[in-house]
């Protein structure tokens, strides 16, 4: 006999030193792993739970006056800026190039600023595996002081107070010198509120082009650039535009003047309680044009809050005033607020009745409406 091999070809090789499979036994275990930090989690809304919760991003804020400033936005009025979620900061000043900031130094620039465009950057990565998060601000500010807001005041009251308001006279007080500069916001505004009276009287003949056709809207620009103002002609203007929006959110004590009374009045029953009823004339000396129609409200409500007793004159008075198709649908109203206020202090319950069905689901009276009827209910609901 001779000898002989037996050869191993390679796929018999493979497969001898190839593990073998275990018999099935089901699907693996599948795990979840977070992103952030690699913990693994068994389903993949317990691993998103836990990504949210710890380790969330927040969005960097700029904020103004303990609300977050708009993206572009004009500053005409001192306040005090902080920062929140930032990690990195950036600003460029009047058109220059960004450069950083500590976001302990960025709030100090920022409340010093007075006549500068600034460009803010604000960056926010507690993790190095997250994206940032980014928010831009465009900040021009216009901080006059208060020797140019007199001077607006000063051709404010010749070209508007000592002459009859019409487009001519309020274009050329906004053309005036005293107007330009970072004062111009200012003028801008006290501008907005004149001619939104022409608009509203129907005063405006069209030798200026308004870019609003509503005079509402105009009475809202200039509420929201004069608001911030702590000046008596811009806070009275403010007051004026409120209580013709039948707005209650600005000051309660608006003042003891005739449009103090008028606006506190809307506020309900409780407050001609807290109120002087009687008011120093020297206090609703001409300061600012008002229409006609908000004039005609504003004596109604002076002449119920200085009333003693309630009679068949007064009722007819307001009736007259709030059914009537002269005044429009907000002075109505307000109207309705002032006969159902009075008669509730004068102690007549059966007059209140009729005004505050009136209102009771009309904004802003219907809280203190629903109060008045709930305690009188079997009366004058």
């Amino acid at each position: 006999m001779g000898i002989t091999w037996i050869y191993e070809d390679s796929r018999e090789a493979f497969y001898s030193n190839t593990e073998q499979v275990p018999p099935p036994g089901g699907r693996a275990t599948v795990h979840f792993i977070c992103p952030f930090c690699e913990k693994s989690f068994p389903d993949f809304h317990t691993m998103q739970r836990h990504a949210s919760s710890e380790h969330r991003l927040q969005r960097p804020v700029l904020m103004w006056n303990g609300y977050e400033v708009g993206a572009d936005r004009k500053i005409a009025s001192p306040g005090q800026f902080t920062v929140a979620n930032c990690m990195n900061a950036y600003v460029a000043i009047d058109g220059g190039v960004d450069r950083p900031i500590s976001t302990d130094e960025l709030p100090a620039l920022l409340n010093e600023a007075t006549d500068v465009l600034v460009k803010v950057r604000l960056e926010n990565r507690p993790d190095k595996k997250m994206v940032s998060a980014v928010s831009t601000y465009r900040l021009e500010f216009r901080i006059a002081d208060q020797a140019s807001l007199a001077r607006v005041e000063e051709a404010f009251r010749q070209h508007i107070i000592h002459s009859t308001p019409t487009p001519d006279t309020i274009r050329i007080f906004l053309e005036d010198p005293r107007c330009a500069g970072v004062a111009g916001e200012y003028a801008a505004g006290l501008y907005a509120y004149v001619h939104a009276l022409l608009l509203k009287e129907g005063m405006d003949d069209g030798h200026f082009v308004s870019g609003y056709a509503m005079y509402s809207e105009r009475f809202g620009e200039a509420l929201q650039k004069l608001e911030s103002f702590d000046r008596k002609l811009a806070g009275l203007v403010c007051t004026i535009v409120r209580l013709m929006r039948n707005d209650i959110s600005g000051d309660s004590n608006a003042g003891t003047g005739s449009i103090g009374i008028a606006y506190s009045m809307l506020r309900g029953p409780a407050a001609p309680k807290r109120m002087k009823r009687h008011y120093d004339p020297v206090e609703n000396e001409r300061l600012c044009p008002v229409d006609h129609g908000t004039s005609r409200v504003i004596a109604l409500a002076c002449r119920l809050a200085a009333a003693d007793r309630w009679s068949d004159i007064l009722e007819e008075e307001c009736r007259s005033s709030a059914v009537g198709d002269i005044l429009p649908v907000d002075d109505r109203r307000k109207i309705f607020a002032y006969w159902a206020v009075t008669a509730l202090r004068l102690g007549n319950r059966k007059a209140a009745r009729y005004p505050l069905n009136q209102i009771a689901n009309i904004y802003p009276f219907e809280e203190w409406v629903a109060i008045a009827l709930a305690e009188h209910g079997q009366e004058i609901g």
